[in-house]
Parts: structure tokens; sequence; C-alpha cells
């Protein structure tokens, strides 16, 4: 049949749609590459400060791909006897319960300018100096661990009154300050940025 091909008439009728959609697809990336730096700041802000998120976002190169030596100062938490008490707990109250805790206990580690590393059910693990380099990350974290204590007395009587527990929840917290390496670490479908040594397990 015909040849389908634009006349030179026809491709200058079109010029102003094609400017026009070159415009709208412009502005639907950068929208989008908008929302994604929203993303990427709403999910890493649930894990450190947001003076942190700031500084990755507009430096990304203080996440290194490799890991690094660094002298840091991570701290562990659990509570004791939970495990037994999760077993005897209504499931819907044990969730409540325990997503309370995790988020007072994480406030007050971010406030200070700690990462938290990960949950391991009642357990958090967390390190102050990296990504943010701290000079004082030692002192930031027996803060925290001194304001997490003095939470845990709030948040018992809160939960004793709500009587979503009968006994007062109890904080076991151990710290050590040495040289970790810090990195991401895992697969291609997730990334861990966590620490690793010696030190990390004296914790």
């Amino acid at each position: 049949g015909k040849s389908a091909a634009y006349t030179e008439k026809d491709i200058k009728k079109l010029l102003p749609v094609v400017r026009i959609l070159n415009k709208a697809l412009l502005y639907f990336a950068a929208t989008r590459s908008a929302d994604e730096r929203n993303r990427v700041k709403d999910a890493f802000s649930h894990y450190v400060s947001p003076d942190i998120v700031q500084d990755i976002l507009h430096n990304p190169d203080v996440i290194h791909l490799g890991g690094e030596k660094k002298f840091l100062t991570c701290v562990f938490t659990d509570l004791q006897g939970f495990t037994s008490l999760s077993d005897t707990m209504d499931p819907i109250v044990l969730v409540r319960v325990l997503n309370m805790y995790l988020n007072e206990m994480s406030q007050v580690i971010i406030a200070l300018g700690g990462t938290i590393d990960k949950y391991e059910g009642d357990a958090i693990m967390a390190f102050f100096g990296a990504p943010h380099e701290l000079k004082d990350h030692a002192v930031r974290c027996c803060l925290a661990a001194l304001r997490m204590k003095r939470m845990e007395d709030v948040l018992n009587e809160q939960l004793i009154h709500e009587k979503l527990i009968e006994k007062p929840l109890f904080t076991r917290i151990g710290i050590n300050s040495g040289d970790m390496v810090v990195g991401n670490v895992g697969s291609m479908q997730r990334l861990d940025y966590t620490i690793i040594g010696s030190n990390v397990n004296i914790a």
C-alpha cells in the first residue's frame, strides 16, 4: 500500500506536539525522582536521624559500597524474660506492646544521632559514629542507654495502667567501643548497612 512515512510538512506541524510531550516527560521524570528521593528520605528516617538523611541525600558517597574499618560505639538491648512472656501473651497485645516499646527506644537512639542496625524480636542493635562521623559517639551511646532506662519507667507506667502487661519490662543493655567494619552487606535483593567484628560481639 501507500507509504506511511511523514512528509516534511507533517513533521513541521507535529513539532509543537513533540515539544509539549518532551516537556511532559521531563516533568514526569523530575517528579518521579523527587518522589524517589522522598521515599528514600522516609525509609531512612525510620533508622537514622533526619540530619543524617539530609547528609546522605546530598552526599551519597558517605555510605561506601565496600566496607571500612572505623572506631565506633555499638549498643545491644533486649528485654529480660520476654521470650517466655511472649508465649503466654495474646498475640495482638504482644505486638502492640512490642511496637510501643521499640518505637520509644528507637526514638531515643535516633534523637542522639545513632543508627538502628536491626531489630530481632524484642532486641535492638544500633551504633553511633557511622555513616555520620561523631567525635562523641561513646558519650552519645551511654546517654542513649540512660535515656532508654528513663523511658522504660514511663512506658511501664503506661502499659501497666492500660492493663497490657502485669509486670514491668526490664531492658538489658550492652555497650562497647572499638574498631569495627561497617558497610553494606547482603544480597542483590537486600542490603544491610551493618557492623561486623569482635568488638561488636563483645557488646
